[in-house]
């Protein structure tokens, strides 16, 4: 007895191929739709739709060009002559190739798939074979042959174009790609020297070459585009901007630039501009717009769309005469004003102070800067400890002092409770929304430190969030003699706990709960000796933006990039502020050129 019915055997022999043709179709549909829409979308579902869809694209149209070459076999009747049914059906073979060239909107799904650019050159040469084999079988003599041809053509060069970009968007490539900065003036120095041999008398111009944006173009787009001139500013430094996603040195003429352009912006444009440079790179990467944006990608889609219509208007059918076949938004613009004033107060602070061509001194000490600004050096046992240590003790500290002053009379907060209810008498100022901001900030390490710890410079971390959020409890327990009910009342249990005395966990031999209690102990001692009033907030808020300027500094330029397929980090628009800001390590070229003109006396 068959396990199939012959009926259904059938039934998948004639649709097998076509329900492939069709599923290949909707697979390039799903990602012309939502490929580039990951760039700023950051939900899982997305992702994972992208992720399966983009998996599945190649192996369906490899499967369906695998059955049109074992059907050859058939493809002669009884009379040797070639079956009209197959001749049709072997048609499919050039328009898959087109689906294997894939759509404008993602090519590659991570930065991963970039690399693989060699076997997808192999894929190329192999299917290019077996297209040309298909058609030598079973079209040489037909009225399809030279649609076929044409259609051939289309996808083949369609799918060298993919790997071209592959190729280009791989990181050898992409760091090749970018002219070097010249690094010092020993060309203009020789002939210096040479004239001077001469005799000549040599006066000597420092002169910044500098590109700036062109305004007048935005300004009239404006009426027409609202974000023209940010789209320009943005383009005016995607040369700087490609350069630190390559983890490359970058010029005095790039920091002077940036730091014109962004010094004038409030922090909505700063952000704005941010956002439209990182759109540029996630393109560059991820999609075909090396390709697209060129004489070349404009004419190869007119010939295409061309191609493809005459094949279409031929109606091939007729021609073989047979049966066709959330947070809310203030919060967000509130953060981002935090964020890039800080950002900008350090940099004015570095003028002041030469810590100018000195950024290690700024962000290596991870807030060891801002205690002493604050006069705070009673503290500095906080930020000396491993960075991952050093967030978990601020954060806990950060969360304590912030229950315990939610709860005072005088200092109604702006927090929404679990519930998602706001006080009535809440208000959206003073030290309620800096709190809120500290708040904010907090949550954001921990929540790298927990889901991105590669993008911290953390190393072998000891302590792990999990071990501290269970070991919380246990430790109020073991001090406060009870549980819990709420976040006030164990912030109010944590910030009693007896700090004077010396807690040393150390060595391989500690438990895991050794060590979360040894966080918990000491966040518990920051959390006392911070103090009280709006002073104990700028302490913190100023410690946690630069705990967050030394991670994105530190945090590698492909790392960053590899956010992007996932709608982005805040952390990379920080890094690229601080770059446009010249707080980063890129600038290791502190002069410009020196152009020498000779006057003859």
């Amino acid at each position: 007895m068959l396990a199939v019915p012959p009926s259904w055997r059938n039934m998948w022999t004639e649709w097998e191929l076509r329900g492939l043709i069709i599923l290949s179709l909707a697979t390039q549909i799903i990602l012309v739709i939502l490929g580039n829409r990951r760039k700023y979308i950051a939900g899982t579902w997305i992702r994972f739709i992208v992720w399966s869809t983009y998996l599945l694209a190649d192996s369906i149209a490899l499967m369906a060009a695998g059955i049109i070459s074992k059907d050859l076999r058939d493809v002669h009747n009884a009379c040797g002559l070639v079956d009209a049914k197959y001749e049709l059906k072997t048609f499919w073979a050039p328009l898959l190739l087109l689906h294997l060239g894939g759509t404008d909107t993602i090519t590659a799904y991570s930065l991963e798939d970039n690399e693989l650019w060699k076997r997808h050159l192999l894929g190329v040469v192999v299917q290019a074979i077996a297209t040309v084999y298909i058609w030598v079988t079973a079209c040489t003599s037909s009225r399809l042959s030279l649609l076929f041809i044409l259609m051939f053509l289309v996808g083949l060069v369609k799918y060298c174009e993919r790997v071209w970009v592959l190729y280009w968007a791989s990181e050898k490539t992409f760091r090749d790609s970018i002219p070097d900065v010249p690094t010092n003036d020993s060309t203009i120095m020789e002939k210096c020297k040479l004239k001077l041999f001469e005799g000549y008398h040599l006066t000597t111009y420092q002169v910044f070459e500098v590109e700036m944006p062109h305004h007048s173009a935005g300004t009239t787009l404006n009426g027409s585009f609202p974000h023209a001139d940010d789209l320009l500013k943005a383009y005016s430094l995607l040369e700087m901007v490609k350069r630190l996603f390559a983890d490359l040195i970058l010029g005095f003429q790039d920091r002077y630039a940036s730091r014109e352009i962004f010094k004038r912006l409030s922090s909505r444009q700063a952000f704005k501009v941010i956002e439209i440079e990182l759109g540029f790179i996630y393109d560059l990467l991820y999609t075909k717009a090396k390709a697209i944006y060129s004489p070349w990608g404009i004419a190869r889609r007119i010939v295409g769309i061309l191609i493809t219509f005459t094949v279409l208007m031929l109606r091939i059918d007729e021609m073989l005469e047979i049966q066709p076949y959330d947070i809310p938004q203030q919060d967000v613009d509130d953060t981002k004003y935090l964020i890039f004033h800080g950002i900008k107060d350090v940099r004015d602070w570095a003028e002041v102070n030469n810590y100018d061509t000195d950024l290690k001194a700024l962000y290596g000490r991870r807030g060891g800067c801002t205690l002493e600004r604050y006069k705070r050096e009673d503290l500095a046992w906080t930020v000396e400890k491993g960075f991952d240590q050093s967030i978990l003790i601020w954060h806990l500290a950060t969360e304590i002092c912030y229950f315990q002053d939610y709860i005072k009379p005088d200092a109604i907060d702006t927090w929404f409770t679990d519930e998602g209810k706001q006080d009535p008498k809440d208000e959206r100022s003073g030290i309620g929304l800096l709190r809120r901001r500290c708040n904010y900030l907090s949550r954001y390490m921990l929540y790298l430190l927990v889901r991105h710890p590669n993008m911290l410079p953390i190393g072998m971390a000891h302590i792990k969030f999990g071990d501290i959020y269970t070991g919380v409890g246990d430790f109020i327990e073991e001090h406060a003699g009870k549980s819990v009910g709420d976040e006030v009342e164990a912030s109010e249990t944590l910030r009693k706990v007896k700090t004077d005395i010396m807690l040393t966990v150390g060595g391989r031999d500690r438990s895991r709960r050794d060590r979360s209690n040894y966080v918990i102990f000491y966040a518990c001692k920051l959390a006392s000796a911070l103090g009280e009033g709006e002073e104990k907030w700028e302490l913190i808020k100023s410690v946690w933006l630069e705990m967050l300027g030394h991670a994105a500094s530190q945090c590698k330029g492909r790392l960053h990039a590899q956010q992007l397929r996932r709608g982005g980090e805040l952390l990379t628009h920080v890094w690229l502020l601080m770059a446009h800001f010249g707080l980063t390590d890129h600038f290791q070229i502190s002069r410009s050129h020196e152009i020498a003109e000779l006057i003859l006396r």
